[in-house]
This record gives structure tokens, C-alpha cells and sequence, in this order.
């Protein structure tokens, strides 16, 4: 089925969708104190469509795309519990905006985040397995949480990951440039994540701005 219009849609108790595309030219919000689960193997679709998460959005499923500058905001909690990936279906370039927490709190294999993805001051943890950006991305500031033996990556050939202001965190795991190129802003960019610090595996470091880092590299 499809959920579609132009106007809001707020959802004001838990939600589940396990199926089906959310479209259209308006909004859905998840308010703070309500839950939005993603589960099952059926497809899962935000065709144009902007999501708006102020509360808690559990990811247990897979087959979940954005199409057509379908956008997710996340200013909650963001929790892909299992190896599962926000893909992109075409069209316009679609995004995820977090200045919320977004997290990987279990599987051993890897979720892929196929859609540009801007992290403006928000937290990134991952507990488990690997976290990997494949398209485009920003991280301007914010906190990063890395558990020991899990991995966080900028990942894809290619394409640019553009840091800047104060990266924070502790990285008891690996957070690594593992290839694509990293540029750093005109306004510069500062690592001050502690543990084993960033690691630059391959691709290529580039930008008019300064990269300082205050711990190990």
C-alpha cells in the first residue's frame, strides 16, 4: 500500500511498517516518546517524501530505499539493529540529515548507507560490525562512538566525504578512511577522538582547509 499526499502526517503512536511506500510531497513525523519499527524482508520505499524522526526509529529489516529526493531527518534516535542498509532507488538524490543519534547496536557483517548522508553535529555509534557510507557525505562536527572490533568507514571509490568544525568521540574501533577521497573544509576540520584515532587505509586526503588532530592518526 502507499501512504502519499502533500500535507503532515504525525504519528502520535507506535508505528509499525513492514511494507509499502510512503510518498508524496509532505511529511511524516515521528514525534519524541514515539516509536516507528522497520521490519521484514517485504519492500520499503520513500518515494519523494520527507520522514521526520523526533523520537525513536527502530531498523530491523532490509529491502528499505529512498527514491526521488526522498529525505529522512533524524533529530531522535536512529537504531539499525542488524545488518541492514538504507539503500537509494533512483531518481533525484535523496538524504539522511542526523543531528540526533544514529547507530548500529548489533549484527557481525556490515549496513551500507547508499544516500547522501549529513551528520550536522549529531552522534554516530557503532557497536557492533561495520558502519560504511557509500555515497557523498558530510560530517560537519559532532561525536563518534566505535566499539571495540566493530568499524566505521568512509568506504565508496569515487566519492567525496567532506569533513569540518570538531569531531569528537572515543574509537575503541577503527574509524577509517577506507578509500573514495576525504576533503577537508575551507573552515578546517579538527580530530579529537580518543582510543585509536583515525585511520587512513587509502584514497587520497584533499581540501583548502587545515586538518588538525589532537590524538592518533
Amino acid at each position: 500500500g502507499k501512504q502519499n499526499g502533500t500535507s503532515t502526517l504525525t504519528v502520535n503512536g507506535s508505528m509499525s511498517w513492514t511494507g509499502g511506500i510512503l510518498e508524496g510531497s509532505g511529511s511524516t513525523v515521528i514525534p519524541s516518546g514515539v516509536t516507528l519499527s522497520i521490519s521484514s524482508s517485504s519492500y520499503k520505499d520513500i518515494d519523494g517524501r520527507a520522514l521526520n524522526n523526533q523520537g525513536t526509529v527502530m531498523q530491523t529489516g532490509g529491502y528499505f530505499y529512498l527514491r526521488n529526493a526522498g529525505a529522512i531527518s533524524n533529530s531522535g534516535t536512529y537504531n539499525i539493529a542488524g545488518d541492514y542498509s538504507i539503500s537509494d532507488n533512483g531518481g533525484a538524490a535523496s538524504t539522511f540529515t542526523n543531528t540526533g543519534t544514529f547507530k548500529k547496536t548489533s549484527g557481525t557483517l556490515s549496513n551500507s548507507v547508499y544516500v547522501q548522508f549529513i551528520n550536522n553535529g549529531g552522534t554516530i555509534q557503532v557497536e557492533a560490525g561495520t558502519l560504511r557510507f557509500h555515497k557523498s557525505s558530510s560530517f560537519n562536527g559532532g561525536t563518534y562512538a566505535v566499539t571495540s572490533g566493530a568499524t566505521l568507514a568512509f568506504y565508496e571509490s569515487g566519492q567525496v566525504y567532506t569533513v569540518s568544525g570538531t569531531l569528537l568521540g572515543t574509537l575503541n574501533g577503527t574509524f577509517m578512511l577506507s578509500n573514495g577521497t576525504m576533503t577537508v573544509a575551507s573552515g578546517g576540520a579538527t580530530f579529537a577522538m580518543g582510543g585509536n584515532g583515525f585511520r587512513f587505509e587509502r584514497g587520497t586526503i584533499n581540501g583548502s582547509g587545515t586538518l588538525t588532530n589532537t590524538g592518533t592518526f
